[in-house]
C-alpha cells in the first residue's frame, strides 16, 4: 500500500502512529510514500507547517522570495492573498504489487531535418518483472515493439510523423504503450509523444541593432516549429482557481476549448502562478496549443541563498522530468519580469544559472529564456490610456519590440455578472469611489493602482460624465474590445522583427468586478474575447489609426493591411473601407489586395476622408471584402465640434469631472454578446 500525493504545498512532515516518516519543503514533488505493514489501524497524519515568509518581508509577494512557491498565493493585483494551499494535487492510497514500474521517461532527438527520432527509454522499476513496450503511430498501426532489459533503451523511428500546432498541421501523437509483467498481473502504462523540433530564431534585422560602438543583438524570440516561423499570438494563463485543489479536467476543457477557439496558438504560463496538473499538458497537446512554461519566480529579487537553491534544485527535476514530454512545450522560461526595476537579478544569479543549467541538462533542445521580458521584449501597459493620455495602440506604433508577451486593457465586468458578485447595496458608482470593502475585494479599487482596475477616470475623460454603473460598464468594455483589437493587429503588423503577442490576461482565478482578463471567472466571455477572436484570425484586413476619439471636421487617416498567419496564400480581391454613423454608410475607399502569400503581410492604401457633421456617438470603421471572410470593425469615438469643447475641457483637468459635462455621449449600435454562468 502506497500514500500517493501529486502536491502539498509548502512545507510538511507525513506521520504513521505519530511518527515522521516523511518530510518535504517543496509543492511540486510528487509523494510516493510506502505504508509499513504493521501501519494497519493506524493514523496517517500530514502536518502543514505555517505558510513561508522571510523575516523582515513587507506583506505581499516580497514574502515569497525565499520560497519556490508561486508568489500569486500572497495577494496580487486580480488575486485574493491565500499563502498556504495544503494538499492541493490528487492525493490517494494506492495498492501494487511488489514489482511495479515507479516511473518511465520518454526523451527523443529529432534529426536538423526532421527524417529520423532517435528515442531514450528511461526506466525505473521495483522487482524482476518483464516490460515490454509497444509504439502505435497516430493511425494506430505499431511502428515499434520490443522487450526492455535494464534502465535505459534506445531506439530508431524513421520518418516520424510530426506534431503541429494548430491551423499549421495535425497534432499527431505516437502511443507508447508499456505493459510490465509480474506475478501474473499485467500493468499498462501510456504514454502520448508528439515529434517536433522548436526553435526560437532571430530575425536577420535584429543582429545589428546600432551603428559603432554597437552592442549585442537582440535575444532571438521567434518560434520555429519543425522549419516553420510561426507567429505565436494568445494569451498569459493564471491559475483557474484560487484554490489550486478545486482546478478540474473540465475547467482545463473549458478555457483551453476557447483559446484555442478564439485563435490562440500560444499560451505562457506565467511564473506567479503554478505549474498545471497533467491533463493541462495532454489537452494542449491534443489541441495543438504551444506552451511558454515559467518557474514559480515572480517580480522578486532571489537571493543566493543555498537552502533555498536545493529546495529549487529538487522541484525543478522533476517539473522538467514531468513536463517535457509533451509535444506542446515550446520554452522554458525563469520566471516573471526578474531582471526589472526593483527586482535586482542579473544573468549572474545563482537561481537563473541554476534553472537555465537544468534545463538544458534536462531538456537542452527546448529554448530557455532567463525570464519575461528580455532585452528588445516589452510587458505593458495595462491600462487604454496612461496619465499623458497616450492610448495603448499608440505606444505599440512608438516602440516596435521583438516581442510583447504582456500587455492589458481593463474593463468592468459585465453589469449582470457585478450583480452575482457585488452586495446590492454597493451595486453603484459611489460605493466604488468610496472604496468599499467589496469592490476592494473584487479588484475594482486599490488593486494596482488607487484607480485599477476600473478607471473611471479613463472611461469619463473619452466619455463624460458616467451615468451609472451599467453605463460604466458598457464604455469599459467598448474600451478593453477597441484596445485589444489595436494592440494585437499592431503587433501582427511588426513582423518579422515582432514575433509574439500575449495580452494580460486570459482568465482569472476569481470573481473579479474589474480587470484585463478576456474570460471572467469562471468561464464567462467579455466583449473583448470576441473581439479578441476576430482580430486573431489567420487572414484579416486590419487598420491602423491614430487615435480613438476624432472630431467633426478633422482629417480621419487609416493605414489598411492584409495580415496573413496561415498556411495558404490569399487569393487576389479588393476591400472596401467605411464610416458607419448609426444605420449610415459611408464609402470611404477601394483596395485591390491583389495575392498575398503565406504567413506575409501586406500594407495597402491609406483611407482618409474629412469627417461630416453628426451628433456626438461612437462611430464604426469597417473593412469589409467581397465574400466577407476578411472582414473587421471597429468601434471609435467621434465629437461633434460643440461635445468636442467639453472634451477639451476633460483634457485639461481629467481628475475633476463634476459639472464639466452635462451630456453623455450615446453608445449608438453597441454589439456584446454576454455568456452568463450562475456561480
Amino acid at each position: 500500500m502506497f500514500f500517493v500525493s501529486e502536491g502539498i504545498d509548502y512545507e510538511f512532515e507525513i506521520r504513521i502512529d505519530g511518527n515522521t516518516v516523511f518530510y518535504q519543503e517543496g509543492m511540486f514533488r510528487k509523494v510516493d510514500l510506502e505504508i509499513p505493514e504493521n501501519a494497519d489501524g493506524k493514523i496517517l497524519e500530514v502536518i502543514v507547517y505555517p505558510a513561508p515568509s522571510r523575516a523582515g518581508a513587507t506583506k505581499g509577494a516580497q514574502e515569497a522570495d525565499l520560497s519556490f512557491k508561486p508568489a500569486v498565493c500572497y495577494g496580487w493585483d486580480f488575486h485574493p492573498r491565500l499563502v498556504t494551499q495544503g494538499i492541493w494535487g490528487y492525493t490517494y492510497f494506492e495498492e501494487r504489487e511488489r514489482s511495479f514500474v515507479k516511473n518511465v521517461y520518454v526523451t527523443y532527438e529529432l534529426s536538423e531535418d526532421r527524417k529520423k527520432a532517435d528515442v531514450t527509454v528511461e526506466t525505473e522499476t521495483d522487482g524482476n518483472g518483464v516490460l515490454f513496450l509497444t509504439v502505435k503511430d497516430p493511425f494506430g498501426k505499431i511502428a515499434y515493439r520490443s522487450e526492455i532489459n535494464g534502465s535505459k533503451h534506445v531506439f530508431t523511428l524513421e520518418n516520424p510523423y510530426l506534431w503541429w500546432c494548430h491551423n499549421y498541421g495535425e497534432q499527431n501523437l505516437y502511443s507508447f504503450e508499456f505493459s510490465y509483467t509480474a506475478e501474473g498481473t499485467v500493468r499498462t502504462i501510456t504514454k502520448n509523444i508528439g515529434f517536433r523540433r522548436i526553435k526560437l530564431v532571430a530575425q536577420e534585422c535584429n543582429w545589428w541593432i546600432d551603428r559603432f560602438p554597437f552592442t549585442q543583438g537582440y535575444p532571438p524570440i521567434t518560434v520555429e516549429l519543425n522549419g516553420v516561423q510561426i507567429f505565436a499570438k494568445g494569451s498569459n494563463w493564471v491559475p483557474p482557481e484560487v484554490f489550486f485543489g478545486e482546478i478540474t479536467d473540465e475547467r482545463y476543457e473549458q478555457l483551453l476549448s476557447a483559446f484555442k477557439e478564439m485563435h490562440g496558438n500560444f499560451l505562457r504560463v506565467w511564473g506567479g502562478g503554478i505549474v498545471n496538473r497533467e491533463s493541462f499538458f495532454e489537452i494542449c497537446d491534443r489541441e495543438g496549443i504551444l506552451i511558454w512554461q515559467e518557474f514559480p519566480l515572480s517580480c522578486n529579487h532571489y537571493i543566493d541563498d543555498e537552502h533555498y537553491l536545493k529546495v529549487a534544485e529538487a522541484e525543478s527535476v522533476e517539473i522538467i522530468k514531468r513536463v517535457r514530454e509533451h509535444a506542446c512545450l515550446a520554452v522554458w522560461c525563469g520566471g516573471n519580469e526578474l531582471y526589472v526595476g526593483g527586482t535586482r537579478n542579473t544573468p549572474q544569479s545563482h537561481i537563473i544559472r541554476l534553472l537555465n543549467h537544468l534545463c538544458f541538462t534536462l531538456d537542452k533542445n527546448t529554448p530557455y529564456l532567463d525570464t519575461s521580458p528580455m532585452f528588445g521584449m516589452r510587458h505593458g501597459h495595462y491600462t487604454f490610456s496612461n496619465h499623458e493620455w497616450e492610448e495603448c495602440f499608440q505606444s505599440f506604433n512608438i516602440v516596435k519590440a521583438t516581442a510583447y508577451t504582456e500587455f492589458g486593457c481593463p474593463s468592468l465586468a459585465d453589469y449582470d455578472y457585478l450583480k452575482q458578485v457585488i452586495p446590492e447595496e454597493d451595486l453603484n458608482l459611489e460605493a466604488i469611489l468610496e472604496c468599499k470593502p467589496s469592490w476592494v475585494a473584487h479588484h475594482a479599487v486599490k488593486a494596482w493602482t488607487e484607480d485599477s482596475w476600473l478607471q473611471i477616470k479613463n472611461i469619463e475623460h473619452y466619455f463624460g460624465k458616467t451615468k451609472d454603473l451599467k453605463d460604466a460598464a458598457a464604455k469599459s468594455q467598448l474600451m478593453q474590445t477597441t484596445g485589444y483589437k489595436l494592440m494585437f493587429e499592431e503587433a501582427r503588423k511588426q513582423r518579422p522583427n515582432c514575433g509574439f503577442a500575449l495580452n494580460w490576461c486570459f482568465d482569472e482565478p476569481y470573481p473579479n468586478a474589474a480587470g484585463n482578463a478576456l474570460i471572467s471567472y469562471p468561464v464567462v466571455k467579455k466583449p473583448a474575447y470576441f473581439g479578441v477572436e476576430n482580430s486573431l484570425r489567420d487572414v484579416v484586413l486590419s487598420a491602423r489609426v491614430k487615435k480613438f476619439s476624432w472630431v467633426e471636421g478633422e482629417t480621419f487617416t487609416a493605414e489598411i493591411w492584409m495580415l496573413n498567419d496561415g498556411i495558404k496564400e490569399v487569393k487576389e480581391g479588393t476591400a472596401e473601407v467605411l464610416l458607419k454613423f448609426g444605420n449610415e454608410e459611408i464609402p470611404v475607399m477601394k483596395w485591390n489586395y491583389g495575392k498575398l502569400e503565406a504567413n506575409t503581410n501586406k500594407q495597402g492604401h491609406s483611407a482618409t476622408i474629412v469627417l461630416p457633421k453628426r451628433r456626438s456617438c461612437v462611430f464604426e470603421l469597417i473593412l469589409r471584402c467581397e465574400h466577407h471572410e476578411y472582414d473587421n470593425r471597429y468601434k471609435l469615438l467621434y465629437y461633434s465640434k460643440e461635445t468636442a469643447a467639453f472634451a477639451e475641457s476633460l483634457r485639461e483637468k481629467p481628475m475633476d469631472f463634476d459639472g464639466i459635462v452635462e451630456e453623455t455621449i450615446g453608445l449608438e449600435d453597441v454589439e456584446t454578446e454576454i455568456i452568463r454562468i450562475k456561480l
